[in-house]
């Protein structure tokens, strides 16, 4: 008969042991439940508790409770000699009310007895090994077991690292303390969850911004950023704000989620959704003044299933209804490869995640055996990373087996790695340039800086962002992860791509600017201006007036050969007007300001008339700015509108014409050939 014993300040009145007995029996023919009662401290109410317990398990006949007397240490020795005796299997000790998930580790597949200690019992191990093997026990796997239970129980490094250990045992202490008192005295009833999920992500925020804590719920993060796949319909949404009517009244204040950019050939495209749809209700429910959080869980869901999703849609009187079919939704990490003019190939790569590798090889084998392709352009723009492993893939796609293309050095022996190539090479002498700037970073800096460090592809761009620290997905309690910092990235010629020291600036990004992979060929976009047109293109107006131009307009010509026109240009005012738009710079702003302080210091009135005869001069009109501006206007809405009708893809091929840096990629890979 497979027994489990539960040890140590079991007390009925804590939230959470039912449920671990209820594990318990779950897993083991009987439970055995042994409270403690301290000879130096007695328990006041261990009559109360013992009567307690009994009576919760009383129409159980395989819980069994017994009681304790005797010193701590004692206690724990004896206790333990006990569960062989009774021929117990599994033996957890509930000093401090541990959580349900030791329990978990605990009661699944260990087949000996464990012992959850306090830290500062530590000591006792030994001579509780004594005691069990003069009572005939095997303790070989005991004693690894205790040691396991002992690193849980610290919660931090092996019991040897004991400064470091009684360092964050007094945190824990603390924490677990305030909480105790908070459960006992509080006034109202306290979201324990929501609390506990807070402390830790303050907790983290000290440490560097990609150690992150995933609880249950939010795992399908995790497994998104890792494998680039979720079950859901394929579209991004976001919130907007009421602004008026159908009839163009004001409306009261209020929120709503729109579909704001479906993915080709993903669910919600193939239904018939269009971006600027509001969503009004999903499966009957209404959406209005939800989060874009609360919007997506009613969205997502077991592929395969369906959902009915009512919209209201620019241009359409009446509500519209579609039936959506969920699926497993997989972004793809190319977003666009195609010739950019002879001999030479493009290939645009989004995202490190899983088989990311294969479809880039794929994308360039069709571009060499079915357009001749003889040199690439990579473009890594904006590529925030992924998967390691992936990198060195697509490294080893143009460089020789056995080469180290990264290695990883941390703390602790097992976060010492060295990464090299494992196959031959497909395209071993392809001319290659990379293109990057300030948003490249992990992964993407280490195929950057790797090809870079062994010769094989011309860098253009800007310099990359500086990420170059390792995370590990680490699991914890109650099915949650924590993915946290284990190790920094170490390029073949040994620089290290992280630009900021957190040892220094804790959860602070204060730029290092020897940081990250800088450039054979660096290019800074140091002529944009900021103008007119980010003023609308942060304003939404942009987006906004797509979405009307996509409601009048069944089609348009190819994403290269699309041009607005001038009456379009035109027709972008009106509705400018429409929106109540008011054009006000940020010079202007600062000018109200002096002005203002002129004022405030009684300045002479002389002066004061020539500051507010300057003013209007700082106010242009809307109209004025955009002519002044008209390409780069142009430009946004063409690309924008583009979009509309080819999607991502579109609107790639359209801004490929205007992409300054990708031209003197063109003319250095040239160069190669």
């Amino acid at each position: 008969m497979r027994k489990a014993l539960f040890a140590g300040s079991f007390n009925p009145f804590t939230i959470g042991h039912e449920d671990i007995v209820k594990r318990g029996l779950e897993l083991f023919d009987e439970v055995v439940i042994a409270i403690g009662d301290n000879q130096d401290k007695p328990c006041a109410d261990i009559s109360e508790r013992l009567q307690a317990i009994r009576a919760l398990y009383s129409n159980e006949p395989r819980v069994h409770v017994d009681v304790y007397h005797s010193l701590t240490a004692d206690y724990a020795r004896k206790i333990g000699a006990c569960a062989l005796l009774r021929g117990v299997r599994s033996m957890i000790d509930f000093e401090y009310e541990r959580q349900m998930a030791d329990a978990n580790r605990v009661l699944t597949g260990i087949e000996t007895v464990v012992l959850f200690t306090r830290p500062e019992l530590s000591h006792i191990s030994s001579s509780l090994v004594r005691d069990l093997k003069r009572h005939g026990a095997d303790v070989s796997a005991f004693v690894r077991t205790v040691c396991l239970a002992l690193v849980i129980a610290l919660g931090v490094m092996p019991i040897n690292a004991q400064s470091k250990s009684a360092r964050a045992e007094r945190s824990i202490v603390v924490f677990n303390d305030v909480l105790r008192q908070l459960d006992i005295s509080y006034v109202d009833t306290l979201p324990y969850e929501q609390m506990t999920e807070t402390a830790i992500n303050q907790m983290l925020r000290q440490v560097d911004p990609y150690t992150v804590y995933y609880p249950k719920d939010k795992d399908r993060e995790l497994k998104m950023m890792t494998t680039g796949k979720y079950g859901g319909i394929g579209s991004i949404i976001q919130q907007r704000d009421e602004k008026k009517d159908s009839a163009g009244k004001d409306k009261k204040p209020g929120k709503y989620v729109i579909i704001s950019e479906p993915y080709e050939g993903m669910p919600a495209q193939k239904a018939g959704l269009l971006a600027g749809d509001r969503i009004l209700e999903i499966d009957g429910k209404k959406m209005a003044n939800k989060t874009v959080a609360e919007v997506s869980d009613c969205l997502r869901g077991t592929p395969h299933s369906t959902l009915t999703i009512k919209v209201q849609r620019q241009g359409v009187k009446d509500p519209l209804k579609f039936t959506v079919e969920r699926e497993e939704i997989k972004l793809p990490a190319v977003s666009y490869y195609g010739m950019l003019d002879d001999g030479v190939a493009y290939i645009s790569f989004s995202e490190f995640t899983e088989n990311s590798a294969n479809a880039v090889q794929k994308a360039l084998d069709e571009l060499v055996t079915q357009y001749g392709a003889r040199a690439l352009v990579f473009d890594l723009r904006d590529n925030g990373g992924g998967i390691i492993d992936e990198a060195v893939k697509i490294v080893n796609l143009f460089v020789k087996k056995g080469e180290t293309v990264v290695s990883t050095r941390g703390r602790m022996k097992q976060s010492e790695r060295i990464y090299c190539t494992t196959q031959d090479p497909a395209y071993p002498d392809m001319p290659i340039v990379l293109l990057v700037n300030k948003n490249s970073a992990s992964a993407s800096e280490i195929v950057a800086g790797s090809l870079q460090d062994l010769k094989r592809a011309t860098l253009v761009g800007e310099r990359t962002f500086g990420k170059g620290l390792v995370q590990s997905v680490r699991s914890v309690a109650y099915d949650g992860y924590v993915k946290l910092t284990t190790a920094r990235y170490y390029l073949p010629s040994g620089r290290c791509i992280q630009a900021i020291d957190y040892s220094k600036h804790r959860g602070k990004a204060e730029k290092d600017t020897t940081g990250g992979i800088l450039p054979d060929i660096v290019i800074s976009d140091t002529t944009r201006k900021v103008n007119i047109s980010y003023t609308l293109y942060a304003k939404q107006l942009i987006y906004d007036y797509a979405t009307r131009y996509r409601a009048t307009h069944p089609s348009i010509a190819s994403p290269t050969q699309f041009k607005l026109t001038d009456a379009d240009i035109e027709d972008f005012c009106r509705f400018l007007d429409e929106e109540q738009f008011t054009y006000e710079t940020e010079t202007s702003k600062y000018f109200s300001d002096m002005l203002d302080m002129a004022q405030h210091e009684d300045l002479d009135s002389a002066t004061i008339a020539t500051l507010k005869a300057i003013e209007p001069q700082l106010r242009p009109s809307f109209r004025e700015a955009i002519q002044r501006h008209k390409q780069d206007v142009t430009e946004l809405l063409e690309a924008e509108i583009i979009e509309r009708y080819y999607y991502r893809k579109g609107r790639i091929e359209y801004m490929l014409k205007l992409d300054e840096e990708l031209k003197k990629a063109q003319e250095v890979i040239h160069d190669k050939l």
